[in-house]
């Protein structure tokens, strides 16, 4: 792709950053959970520009970023009344509703389905720059498919420098994990993201809910890829410090307070005191920041099934060479 001339964008210059928007361009912005690479949704050629920054597969869709209520009828063709209760709960914030799309929607952007994720984030930028843009925004993360997800500014320069238009700062991302994504096409809602809405919230407001299996249905929402928020380091779930070679640099992912860790090179402690909210908001800057070391391995203590530790796993799982099949991590010698 031609290169870009990439402006950094401070606070102020958000208007600037809205009318890149508005005449087809690419602004990556902060939002609660990560920061998002944004174009005008309802413009084919804009939309598809982001897949040819990021590198991603058209297969993906794309989440449509909203600034009121008002604007899901904009895309929207049906809103059951089941989605509107969680709105009511869950928005402004770090969640999802798939639903039936509008055909002003641009299959580029819902990747041909006839579905369309929408959410409103919570974030005062966020919401200002798709307020002044008078668009609807498609944003996924600001980052180079399958990459770890950018919770700064400086994460997206260093993957897209070059390939987009500009860059808004707004400081780190204080949920630090994507949005829950849950279709209400199905009945029951199907939960295909865990995020930063807890599952156990969102059948507190709703009701049951179906969950998707971690594998299948790649093509249904984004971030279901079996290969995905990946550090450059090669990362284990289910290896231990024997699996290696002896003299292995390796790094270790923890979590809580106490555990054996001794023998590693760097350790990252998503959260000393085990707090899953503390936990997610750290992890992806502790997964990129492994990459800063000539590492052999990252290994990963475990973290909790519950709450946003749902998340936590889901976004480790795809990260790891060995989720998927125990047997893939590095025999010792």
């Amino acid at each position: 792709m031609p290169a870009r001339t990439t402006k950094l964008l401070s606070p102020h210059e958000i208007d600037t950053a809205a009318d890149i928007i508005r005449t087809g361009g690419l602004v990556a912005f902060p939002t609660e959970t990560v920061y998002g690479l944004g174009a005008n949704a309802l413009d084919a050629a804009a939309a598809r520009s982001i897949f040819t920054a990021k590198k991603r597969p058209s297969f993906d869709p794309l989440i449509v970023h909203l600034a009121t209520l008002h604007d899901v009828s904009r895309v929207a063709a049906d809103i059951p009344e089941k989605a509107l209760k969680a709105f009511e709960a869950f928005w402004p914030g770090p969640f999802t509703a798939i639903l039936p799309k509008k055909e002003c929607v641009p299959d580029v952007v819902t990747a041909g389905l006839p579905t369309v994720g929408v959410r409103i984030p919570r974030n005062e930028l966020a919401h200002t720059l798709i307020e002044r843009s008078g668009c609807v925004v498609a944003a996924p993360s600001a980052n180079l498919f399958s990459h770890t997800s950018p919770t700064t500014a400086a994460a997206v320069e260093q993957m897209l420098s070059g390939r987009i238009d500009a860059i808004v700062e707004g400081g780190a991302c204080h949920v630090g994990v994507e949005s829950t994504i849950v279709s209400f096409c199905e009945d029951p809602p199907v939960v295909y993201r865990a995020g930063g809405v807890s599952i156990e919230e969102v059948e507190a407001c709703i009701g049951p809910v179906r969950t998707a299996p971690s594998k299948g249905d790649e093509k249904k929402a984004p971030g279901r890829s079996l290969r995905h928020y990946a550090p450059q380091t090669p990362l284990y779930l289910n290896a231990q410090q024997s699996d290696f070679p002896q003299g292995a640099s390796l790094g270790l992912l923890a979590f809580g307070p106490e555990g054996n860790r001794h023998g590693y090179e760097v350790v990252q402690n998503l959260s000393c005191t085990g707090n899953l909210t503390e936990a997610a908001r750290n992890l992806y800057a502790f997964m990129r920041s492994f990459d800063e070391y000539d590492l052999s391995a990252i290994l990963v203590e475990t973290i909790p099934f519950t709450g946003l530790g749902r998340a936590i796993n889901d976004r480790l799982l795809r990260a790891s060479e060995d989720g998927f099949k125990k047997e893939a991590f590095p025999q010792g010698s």
